[in-house]
């Protein structure tokens, strides 16, 4: 019974990442797939762009254009620079470039992405963090952030004034 082998991980327990969250299925990853491109399916037809390779590259494009627009800065908000950050949540990370250089820059933060499509890296720096999930639905951290980062969402959501609120508690 002592050599067991345990998918427990006692380490996790005290990250803020311990919340509850499932496991991603393997049919999540069974990208839909229309006119030669792939879509994600976890609430398939919400968010219309692709996830393949193509729209990848478009989405690292568009992270260098705006590091370019805004002189290598990841945010521009004067409150992240007045205050430690410790726990940073990305809305529609994307492929999570943002989360992860924003990872390396602050290594005391704890970085969270979410989106609807797992289009993520696996090798990310250890205090980041990918979650599929639907940030228009209610929110169910089990705790708060210092920072919430949301940018190029234009048409991703419903209930903009939802979305802020859910920020601002």
């Amino acid at each position: 019974m002592g050599d067991e082998i345990s998918d427990h991980d006692s380490t996790l327990e005290d990250s803020p990442f311990a919340i509850s969250t499932t496991s991603i299925g393997s049919s999540i990853l069974k990208y839909r797939e229309e006119n030669g491109r792939t879509y994600h399916v976890y609430k398939d037809g919400i968010y219309l762009k692709p996830n393949d390779d193509v729209e990848k590259d478009r989405l690292d494009l568009q992270h260098h254009l705006f590091n370019l627009t805004l002189g290598e800065k990841l945010f521009i908000c004067p409150v992240a620079e007045k205050r430690r950050i410790h726990r940073v949540l990305d809305v529609g990370t994307g492929t999570g470039i943002w989360a992860i250089d924003f990872a390396d820059e602050h290594p005391e933060a704890e970085v969270l992405g979410v989106d609807l499509s797992p289009i993520q890296p696996e090798f990310v720096p250890p205090n980041v963090k990918f979650e599929v999930d639907d940030s228009e639905d209610t929110w169910t951290f089990s705790h708060k952030f210092d920072f919430i980062h949301n940018r190029a969402m234009e048409g991703a959501f419903a209930d903009w004034p939802r979305f802020f609120q859910q920020s601002f508690e």
